[in-house]
């Protein structure tokens, strides 16, 4: 794999991945996007939603009322670098 695309993928996010961010259930998140309270990122080859980090920002705001936090954005930052600890909470 070329290092821009490595970097490209390394950037996107899954719903599961981005749901876990903003500290709600996948679903909760599936029906947002379902009911438009927040934009459809694009979607990949299979279907499923690649979400970047304007999106996840862009939800944030929608969903939540304001920025993420440092906390949501270490998470991210995690998700990000390929650690993905998930200690406790919902999903």
């Amino acid at each position: 794999m070329s290092e821009s695309r490595a970097t490209v993928m390394s950037k996107v996010f899954s719903t599961a991945d981005v749901a876990f961010v903003l500290g709600m259930r996948t679903g909760t998140l599936s029906r947002a996007i379902w009911e438009r309270r927040v934009a459809a990122p694009p979607k990949g080859p299979g279907g499923a939603y690649h979400w970047t980090q304007e999106d996840v920002e862009r939800a944030s705001c929608r969903l939540l009322g304001h920025d993420l936090s440092d906390a949501a954005q270490r998470r991210l930052d995690d998700l990000r670098n390929g650690r993905k600890e998930q200690t406790g909470g919902i999903r």
